[in-house]
């Protein structure tokens, strides 16, 4: 998992301020290396099948359909009694921050789902899907897609809701996160300059601007889309729906 980079698991160790490199060195020195390349099979250790078992029950709980490298890592945590989770208890890692870490990550680079209308029994999720209570396996990826959300149609709108999403819902903090989050900018926002504050920061970060797209733009996080809904509703409903009023 450290050597996975670009891994989930990685990106959480690094937000939790562990250097993957003493980690691994750490691991080394205490089981140290063997004297010569193994020969032939390699077999899994009683523990290790225990964190791959582990690993698989903490994909299911999050309704995936994959087993990653974040799940292993909460699947060693779960077990506790490695070398690897004793390294990552003695830098302040724990299981909670594992899990709260992982899918604030996952909230914002899982894919997200999209199913056909009337389906019955069905449960959703923003990442995953269940059907009769099982997850669906027949999903296929859409390389092509992009998917843009809207988090505020207005100041107003923000404004109404950021208390809940502060207590409640995606600025949310767990309480043995000691990393700094959105939440704790919008905490300080509010406590030292109150609406007036939040308003600014809006305006600063939120609202559609020459300057924000070119502050975008220069660290590559900008992406332009033009839409001609009107081909698209022709496509889907045929040549005269968009000049119907379909649209």
């Amino acid at each position: 998992m450290v050597r996975e980079n670009d891994g989930v698991a990685a990106k959480v160790l690094s937000n939790l301020s562990v250097e993957l490199t003493k980690v691994r060195s750490a691991v080394e020195f205490i089981i140290g290396r063997g004297e010569k390349p193994p020969q032939g099979e390699i077999g899994l250790t009683p523990r290790a099948k225990k964190v791959v078992e582990l690993a698989v029950d903490e994909a299911r709980r999050m309704n995936h359909t994959y087993i990653g490298t974040e799940h292993l890592l909460i699947g060693l945590m779960r077990e506790g009694e490695g070398v690897a989770a004793g390294v990552l208890e003695s830098l302040g890692v724990t299981l909670d921050k594992v899990r709260a870490e992982t899918h604030r990550i996952l909230s914002h680079t899982s894919g997200k789902v999209f199913a056909r209308t009337r389906l019955s029994d069905v449960r959703f999720g923003i990442h995953g899907l269940r059907l009769v209570g099982k997850a669906v396996g027949n999903e296929g990826a859409l390389p092509r897609m992009m998917l843009a959300h809207c988090h505020a149609a207005s100041f107003e709108h923000f404004r109404d809701r950021v208390t809940f999403r502060l207590t409640r819902g995606s600025y949310r903090k767990p309480e043995d996160d000691d990393a700094m989050r959105l939440g704790d900018v919008l905490d300080f926002v509010l406590d030292t300059e109150g609406e007036a504050g939040l308003r600014h920061f809006f305006d600063e970060v939120c609202t559609d601007s020459a300057p924000l797209r070119d502050r975008l733009a220069r660290h590559d996080m900008l992406v332009t889309q033009e839409l001609d809904l009107d081909a698209q509703v022709r496509t889907v409903f045929g040549p005269r729906a968009a000049d119907a009023g379909a649209a």
